[in-house]
């Protein structure tokens, strides 16, 4: 189940803080499937999680993970971050994706990134772009964003998770 959090927890724990304390439920939702050449196989890990991550300064976020999603779902990979003054939106794994902003009250707006993804397409990924950001990090004596401790403390939450999952 790992594997469908990561990424958002890797964000979350980039821009914010570590995560104090971990709140989830989950279940097995769709327990037959089939991989990309059509076998089938029983999932029996679980597959779909809500999870409460309170990270420091008591910022919450809530995550909701799973594989049980299909056509016609169409922000199957967004991201929704909310905070006292407004709203950002966009999708955690496509670099390319659009990024939109709103204030309470108005409308979603799209707004130019920073910068350039390294790429194009509507559904870029730059697999490369952590291996540059390392290659650099190093070359400029700086810390890299995703260092092996964030790694660690993205894996003992998950472990948080399915503990709660499983527990109750």
């Amino acid at each position: 189940m790992g594997v469908v959090r990561v990424y958002s927890i890797g964000l979350l724990t980039a821009w914010f803080e570590p995560v104090k304390r971990v709140t989830a439920a989950g279940a097995v939702l769709w327990p037959e499937r089939s991989n990309s050449r059509g076998k089938p196989f029983t999932v029996t890990k679980t597959n779909f999680a809500a999870v409460v991550l309170e990270l420091g300064d008591g910022l919450q976020a809530r995550l909701t993970a799973n594989f049980y999603v299909g056509d016609p779902a169409d922000r199957r990979a967004g991201l929704e971050i909310h905070g006292d003054e407004g709203s950002i939106r966009t999708e955690w794994f496509v670099a390319t994706a659009p990024i939109e902003i709103g204030k309470f009250g108005e409308a979603y707006r799209s707004i130019k990134p920073v910068r350039a993804a390294a790429g194009a397409g509507e559904w870029y990924c730059d697999r490369s772009a952590g291996v540059f950001e390392l290659w650099k990090a190093l070359r400029e004596d700086q810390a890299h964003s995703t260092s092996g401790e964030q790694a660690a403390h993205i894996c003992e939450i998950i472990e948080a998770v399915e503990t709660a999952v499983q527990k109750g």
